[in-house]
């Protein structure tokens, strides 16, 4: 066969085409795929995308403010929310590098990095198996196991089982009775930082009542489940937010979930339920029936059981009682830390990711209100602001604060 320049060239064209659609084929790019596969690790500058790009799962690096800055975590944020609704390792950041997150032969989901490897997943006995992940428009992240004819055979894991500080539609609280595995959300320890705080909100397997948990102790219930509806979330915000509330229970699980167009569901660093927007608690905001009185000493009045009751930016003028870091108290903890403590009129956070605690006691310190942009909120118990001294400051008492902070 004779072939003329023209054919040539058309003829080099198509297998140019055919060889660059086979490479596509071999080696798939996670960029704007919502499928990882097998032997393609996803890595710092690649992302998942759902479907209808609704959702994203990637990398992200957090500088919250403390010494360590280079925290990378992997998430999935929602594209309407601009809020990651689910992490892999808020507990557990890496700090040397992004690392990459990997499905090996036998079908372990795990996140590696040059110093660490995190198991998301791991298989009950090493054998080769053909596995995805896929990211869904639910915001759901699942592992799935595939049939030789590339049907699914199984669901391996779900990043809905394991949920933050995030209820999205789909996702459940409750408990299984068989795992023991719990669904629970658990707000962060600040607005700045990642790491799981002291607020909780779950399923009490006693009552099968949907509890707010605070450091061990229950400060909201929900009440019963009567007529689609918990007896105190009723007229609420959540209620309103038409947010569909379903309750499921037989000899294997038991559980709540809601379905919504877009609603969500957020406990927050402070304790507050926000439903799409709408936050309240059982110290602020909108208060729903269902709360426990926190009980304060006879030297506190009613108004210091607000939190928080006063606060200003500035200093205090020495340095004050700063609990051990390894508690990992929030701002709420260090104000009932304050509360409970008669001789303690002030206190704040500690760290520069608004963590920890530091209290001043009655007439060891004065406050120092700045406006240089140096200091820190302060916060006072209402019945405290009437004999402090509040002052403005010089430049040459910045200097001197500057050390306190």
């Amino acid at each position: 066969m004779v072939f003329t320049l023209s054919n040539r060239v058309l003829c080099f064209i198509i297998i140019i085409i055919t060889f660059t659609s086979f490479l596509q084929l071999a080696e798939p790019s996670n960029t704007r795929e919502d499928t990882l596969l097998q032997g393609h690790p996803l890595a710092a500058t690649d992302r998942l995308i759902s479907p209808s790009s609704l959702y994203t799962l990637r990398f992200f690096q957090l500088d919250d403010g403390s010494e360590a800055n280079t925290k990378f975590y992997l998430g999935i944020s929602a594209k309407k929310y601009y809020y990651y609704v689910w992490l892999a390792n808020r507990d557990n950041p890496i700090y040397d590098d992004p690392g990459v997150l990997t499905i090996d032969q036998y079908g372990n989901l795990k996140i590696v990095s040059s110093t660490t490897t995190m198991m998301l997943y791991s298989v009950e006995a090493e054998s080769n198996k053909s596995v995805r992940g896929s990211l869904l428009d639910t915001g759901n992240f699942v592992l799935y196991e595939f049939n030789l004819d590339g049907s699914v055979k199984r669901v391996l894991w779900q990043s809905f089982d394991y949920p933050t500080d995030t209820m999205l539609p789909g996702m459940k609280l409750g408990y299984d009775k068989h795992s023991g595995h719990k669904w629970s959300l658990t707000a962060r320890r600040s607005y700045k930082t990642l790491w799981s705080g002291s607020f909780s909100l779950s399923l009490d397997p006693k009552t099968n009542q949907l509890v707010s948990i605070w450091r061990g102790d229950i400060i909201w219930s929900s009440g019963e489940w009567r007529n689609g509806s918990f007896s105190n979330l009723k007229a609420s915000s959540l209620d309103r937010e038409k947010l569909n509330f379903s309750f499921f229970s037989n000899e294997s699980v038991t559980y709540f979930e809601f379905s919504s167009v877009s609603g969500y569901l957020i406990i927050e660093p402070l304790g507050k339920m926000n439903a799409s927007g709408v936050s309240y608690s059982c110290v602020d905001g909108e208060i729903v029936p269902g709360c426990t009185t926190v009980q304060p000493p006879k030297c506190r009045k009613d108004s210091d059981l607000y939190f928080p009751s006063w606060n200003s930016f500035g200093a205090m003028s020495r340095k004050g009682y700063v609990f051990d870091e390894r508690e990992n108290l929030t701002i709420s903890d260090c104000w009932m830390r304050c509360l409970k403590n008669c001789s303690c009129e002030a206190y704040t956070y500690a760290f520069k990711d608004a963590t920890g605690c530091e209290i001043w006691s009655r007439d060891t310190s004065h406050f120092v209100e700045t406006s240089s942009g140096v200091g820190r909120l302060v916060f006072f118990f209402l019945s405290e602001t009437k004999t402090s001294k509040f002052i403005h400051t010089t430049q040459h008492e910045l200097l001197q604060i500057k050390d306190f902070l």
